[in-house]
This record gives C-alpha cells, structure tokens and sequence, in this order.
C-alpha cells in the first residue's frame, strides 16, 4: 500500500505531466505574418512572435522592424509586421561598404558607416545629386546607393581675379559652372574643361574679345571694337531694310566680347474665318405630355471673320494684333420643345392601385445610417438632409430632380418621401434609406412613379438632367 506521502508525490507528477501535455499539445493559435507585400497566416504552437517567425521559416536580420516585438508573446489572430530594411551601398573613390538600414536620413547612413561629410563634400543619392540643406534631412524613401565626392582646394585665374575654393565637381567644368563662373565657347580655359580635378588644381581662364554677328542664319567673327554697328554691318555688306533692325541698334558702339544680332522682320495680314456655335433653347409646349421633348427649329452655327496682323522676326511669329472683326452670318438657335402637359395615371402595387403623375427610368442605390460615410459621434450620424431620423420610406435624391417631400412609389421598396441628399447622388440616381437591421442592397435600374399631388409648377423640373 502507498503511504500518503507517496500518494501525495504521484498526484503531483500526474498534475505536471497534464501541464506539460497541454502545453506541448495544446491548440494552435492562428498568427497572420505580412512581409512587405506577401501576407501569410500560419498555424503555430509557438509562443513568442521570434519563435511564429522561425516556424514559418521567414528569416530576418537585425535592421528590421518587427511589430509587435521578436519577444512579445503569441496571441491568437496576431497580426506581425516586417519593415525589411535597405541595403545601401557606399561609394567613395574605389572603395565601396554596404550597410542595412531604416532610417531615410542621409547623415545618419553615414554616420552608421563611420563617415562624415566636410563642408564642400557632394553625395549623390540613386546617382541624383543632393542638395547640401537636405542632407540632415528625413527623405521619402531610403536610397540604395550613396556616392560620395571629397572636395580638394583649387584656384581659379579670372584676369586680375584670383579666386580659391574647395569643390567636389568631377571636371573642371562642372567646378567653374558650380561655383558661378560662366565660360564662353571663345574662351580658353587650361586645363581643358573635361579635365579631372586634383588637389591643389590651378585652373587659367583667357577670355576672349570677339564679337559675333549672326544675320540671315549666318554668324560672322568680328574683332574690331571701335566702330559703330552700323558701319560695321556695312562693311560686312549687311544691309537693314523696311522694320528690320539690329541689336545692338545701328548708332551703337561695337560691344566688347559681345554679340550683334541682325533682325529681319516682315508682317502678314491674315483674314480668319471662324464658326459661331448655335444655342440651344428650351421652350414649353402646354400639349406636348410631360417629359416629352420635340425639335422645333434645328439650329445653326454663323460665321465670324477677323483680319490679324502678324508680325515675324527672323522668321519666327512675335505679335498677332486683331485689326477687326465682324459677323458674317449670325448664328440661329437650336430650339427643343419640352412637354408641360401633366397626364394621371395608376400603377398596380402590393398596396392597391397608385396614382401618379410621373414615371422616370433612374438608378436605385441603398444606404443605411452606418453605410452613409458619417462618423458615428457627429451630430447629424443617422438624420436625413430634411432633419428626419433615416427610416425605410426616405430616399435620397437629386435636388435637380425633385424637391426634399415629393411622394414616390418604387416597385419592391413601397411608398418613399423624399427625405435627403447625397454627395453622389447625382441626376436620374435614387438611394434607398433602410434602417441597419434592415438593410437590403439595391444595384438595379427601376421606374420611380411620382404619387399625387402634383407639385407646384415651380417645383417641377421640367427637363431632367
């Protein structure tokens, strides 16, 4: 026989073993992963999120983002979420480093990388060039590469103007072009402008004094600065006529290291001939039946006619000036009768025999208080445009269809009163108001009959949209 102790013990190991054995081979909890756009849900016994990741084989580096954490405990219908983060490769010189990483801030990439950047230092980002504000900056979205320029000092001899700056620039001339010196295809400029740059670089810039005179598509050197253009143009047998003119103007002086553009200008009178688009007008008809329409008058454009003058400069148009304008034949309007002749009839119903006035071909739609797009705590959630608690019966409608209280039948819905509006409701559309535990969606085209009464002639709209 056990004593009591032994008992005790036996009891106590059968209480572990039935802990253990629903521990180990209890229910699975459903956890759903999404990676970026790929989106699993697994079964798993696991009970931290590192553990669901590993059961499902998704393997993760450290730079990622994990939500809820690696060590955060499973919970049935988890969502987790991996922020995989970027492979960046840095470029500077012929030497490259590779990092991961989250972070969109290009200072911060570096600085991960043990790098920094000196006050002339370039980067460009995807092989785009980045502005030096933005560098410490959050960008939209993390680079993948990332090449950096070191600056080395260089020294510019304008003429009598030295100049010494440090620049990143790969040439020579991408160096003169950042740092604002503008180069002339005259100039001379050593090293060449393809040249690389090198620390210490003396870079000479020769300007040259010669004029250029473009005329008739022809450019001619010129180097003498001390005539007037206009004796300079004749000597070069170029001769100005009519409003042609020269710019500089012909009692100028020469420009030094400039140009002379010679403009030859010649005017058109053109005459334009142009349609004027007919009208088209409505007009009531008492014995043509309602929404009925006829034409009466099909309509014609007239005809506009314009003389211009336009002014050419070397052959390209400068100015269009209107000299007149009058109608040669005016227009005729295109004019539709539209009936206002209101006819009663009834419809069979469920309900009995409906008198109405109007039947119309529209689009019904359904909605209910939850299905209207209205937050639940704004004042106005469940209530119609007419202030009404939305109950089956209220329909929403096209106020350029029929006034809010206008009485309707629709066939499979009932009775219906005008009630309210909608921002998508628009023209020959009807949305039916249900109550939420009640709601039947509707998509279908269906006759609205108009019950009696009729409503005041200045309610009716008499030509739908």
């Amino acid at each position: 026989m056990f004593s009591s102790s032994k008992l005790l013990q036996l009891i106590g190991a059968i209480a572990v073993i039935a802990v253990l054995s629903a521990f180990f081979f209890g229910a699975r909890t459903t956890v759903t992963i999404r990676d970026g756009s790929a989106e699993q849900v697994i079964q798993t016994r696991a009970r931290t999120v590192e553990a669901a990741l590993g059961a499902a084989d998704i393997e993760f580096r450290q730079e990622d983002l994990i939500t809820p954490p690696r060590e955060a405990l499973i919970e049935d219908g988890l969502t987790v979420e991996i922020e995989r983060a970027t492979l960046v490769e840095i470029v500077l010189g012929d030497q490259s480093h590779t990092l991961y990483t989250r972070r969109p801030n290009v200072s911060a990439i570096l600085a991960s990388a043990g790098l920094s950047l000196g006050p002339s230092d370039a980067v460009l980002v995807d092989g785009e060039p980045l502005l030096a504000d933005a560098i410490g900056v959050e960008l939209a979205f993390v680079p993948e590469t990332l090449q950096l320029e070191r600056a080395v000092p260089i020294t510019v001899q304008d003429g009598g103007l030295l100049l010494e700056f440090d620049s990143a620039a790969r040439t020579v001339g991408q160096a003169l072009w950042q740092a604002g010196i503008q180069i002339r295809l005259a100039d001379e400029v050593g090293p060449a402008l393809d040249a690389p740059l090198s620390p210490g670089l003396e870079i000479e810039v020769s300007r040259a004094t010669e004029q250029l005179v473009i005329s008739d598509g022809e450019t001619y050197p010129v180097f003498s600065r001390h005539a007037k253009v206009g004796v300079l143009l004749a000597e070069l047998g170029i001769m100005l006529s009519g409003e042609d003119y020269s710019v500089p103007g012909e009692d100028q002086p020469v420009p030094s290291g400039g140009e002379i553009q010679v403009v030859r200008v010649e005017e058109q009178r053109n005459t334009e001939y142009s349609p004027i688009p007919y009208e088209t007008v409505s007009q009531p008809l008492a014995d043509l039946e309602l929404d009925q329409t006829t034409l009466l008058q099909a309509g014609m454009d007239g005809e506009l006619v314009r003389t211009t003058l336009v002014r050419f400069e070397n052959g390209v148009e400068v100015s269009r000036e209107l000299e007149s304008e009058w109608v040669e034949t005016p227009p005729e309007p295109r004019i539709v009768g539209y009936g206002t002749n209101i006819i009663l009839r009834t419809v069979d119903s469920p309900l009995g025999p409906i008198e109405y006035w109007r039947a119309v071909e529209m689009y019904a739609t359904s909605y209910s208080p939850s299905r209207a797009g209205t937050p639940v705590d704004a004042p106005w959630y469940g209530r119609t445009r007419s202030g009404k608690v939305l109950t089956k019966g209220m329909v929403a409608i096209d106020l350029n269809v029929m006034p809010l209280g206008t009485s309707l039948y629709i066939p499979g819905y009932g009775l219906a009163t005008a009630e309210d509006t909608g921002g998508g409701v628009r023209g020959l559309l009807i949305d039916l108001g249900y109550e939420d535990h009640e709601y039947v969606s509707w998509h279908q085209s269906i006759t609205v009959y108009f019950r009696t009464p009729i409503l005041p002639a200045d309610q009716i709209a008499w030509i739908l949209p």
